[in-house]
């Protein structure tokens, strides 16, 4: 039980999702008195990548229960007859999630190393949960079939994509889909406050699949922002990172295989930015974001050219 005051207001640097900070004031249970929290809902038409927030919801609470510093999920509503979508609550954390500042911020406080060791840590623990069923035994094969379906539905793509599915189709490692992966693993999509992680965002992506995509994901160059010597989102080296990652209890990955899944990051980008670019051309929100998001194909395929060979 409870009642909203303060007004309610749509946090900024969502391209996919709503996020709405709400102040609420509970009469009694366990929540009793004041709390801020946040309700994350989809935008008109969600990624076809993106979850259900009924499974969003259930990862986040079994990797909250596990110990991985993110927003306690609260209250899950699966139904469209409140807002109009499903919708789920959390716990609203400290910190911004902003990535310009925060490199800024970090190479000029130099707290880079530590926070991108406490990342390290924290994607150890989440790796260490079992993936659970979902994808095929192969997960670079899995994922270049679901990518080929994404290609299909896009007019105009030009020619890097497909040739950079062919690549990744030829190369692709055989190793299992096996724990459970973030799949947005990167510099904005986590809370820092002062140099110190305060939260991991966003686990629409999340599931079954292979921790180097994670990695992969985070040291792709299209995540460093200008801090493009620190390969491990813009904060730290790439050496470091894996460093904090293994003696955390992560396992040991070859540096081929992450090298790999960056390529396959800088497919998934310039695909989504394709998709994102599509959504702005329908008049969806936020617009200035997915017109942001379209203006990186170029450079995204340049990227990927080069790459390859």
């Amino acid at each position: 039980d409870g009642e909203l005051h303060n007004g309610v207001a749509l946090l900024d640097g969502g391209a996919v999702q709503q996020n709405w900070a709400l102040d609420a004031t509970f009469d009694g249970g366990a929540l009793a008195g004041d709390r801020a929290l946040v309700l994350r809902a989809n935008f008109q038409t969600p990624l076809p990548a993106s979850r259900s927030k009924a499974d969003e919801f259930a990862i986040l609470k079994r990797v909250h229960e596990a110990g991985v510093v993110v927003p306690e999920p609260l209250f899950l509503c699966g139904g469209r007859t409140i807002i109009g979508e499903p919708f789920f609550v959390m716990r609203r954390m400290s910190g911004s999630a902003a990535r310009a500042p925060l490199l800024t911020a970090a190479s000029r406080d130099g707290f880079g190393d530590a926070l991108g060791a406490e990342l390290a840590r924290q994607l150890a623990r989440i790796h260490a949960l079992d993936g659970r069923p979902g994808r095929p035994d192969n997960a670079a094969r899995s994922l270049i079939a679901e990518y080929r379906t994404w290609l299909a539905d896009l007019a105009d793509a030009g020619p890097v994509p497909g040739r950079a599915l062919n690549w990744l189709a030829t190369n692709a490692p055989d190793r299992p889909a096996a724990r459970l992966i973030h799949g947005d693993f990167r510099t904005g999509n986590f809370l820092v406050e002062q140099g110190r992680l305060t939260g991991i965002l966003d686990w629409e992506f999340a599931g079954p699949g292979d921790p180097a995509e994670d990695i992969g994901w985070l040291c792709a160059r299209c995540w460093r922002g200008g801090a493009r010597e620190n390969e491990a989102g813009g904060l730290t080296t790439r050496e470091a990172f894996l460093r904090a990652y293994e003696a955390a209890g992560g396992a040991a990955i070859d540096t081929e295989i992450i090298a790999y899944w960056e390529i396959m990051a800088h497919l998934r980008w310039a695909l989504i930015a394709r998709q994102q670019a599509r959504r702005a051309q329908a008049g969806e929100a936020p617009r200035h974001e997915l017109i942001e998001a379209a203006g990186r194909i170029a450079g995204l395929d340049a990227d990927i050219a080069a790459m390859i060979g």
